[in-house]
């Protein structure tokens, strides 16, 4: 959402640019226009990149835990922590619900509630295969 505003504010700063720079004399205030446009181009590209960076792609099973091209051994996972208010990395910094899970070679990784629509799903197999050490039912 926050990309889709910085994109509509940048692209209407440099129409109003565009359609008044021959109609009058240069103001110095328009005619920092396209240099904020271009900055609300650039945190908007960078609002995208932090998303998905706080967001990969995870896949499970039995053996395995895939973040993107990361991939780690359930039997790595030293803690999880289901529930928790954990760091969202973003423009700033603010909490979002999150499970943590920790590695034995020191890597944190979140999975964040918001982001993911099977979030329940994931915590449930993480509880079954790792905190209870039973066989699950159903492999996601």
């Amino acid at each position: 959402m926050a990309t889709i505003f910085f994109v509509a504010i940048a692209t209407a700063l440099l129409f109003i640019f565009i359609n008044t720079s021959g109609k009058e004399r240069a103001q110095p205030k328009k005619a920092l226009m396209p240099i904020f446009s271009i900055g609300c181009y650039v945190f908007a590209g960078y609002s995208l990149y932090r998303y998905f960076k706080n967001a990969p792609t995870i896949t499970l099973n039995k053996d395995f835990i895939i973040f993107n091209n990361e991939t780690f051994s359930i039997g790595d996972i030293e803690k999880v922590e289901l529930t928790g208010k954990r760091p969202f990395k973003y423009a700033g910094t603010y909490s979002m619900e999150a499970a943590t899970l920790s590695f034995k070679d020191g890597v944190t990784k979140y999975i964040f509630d918001d982001m993911y629509s099977n979030s329940w799903e994931i915590k449930s197999f993480l509880k079954q295969v790792v905190v209870e050490k039973k066989n699950p039912s159903r492999l996601t």
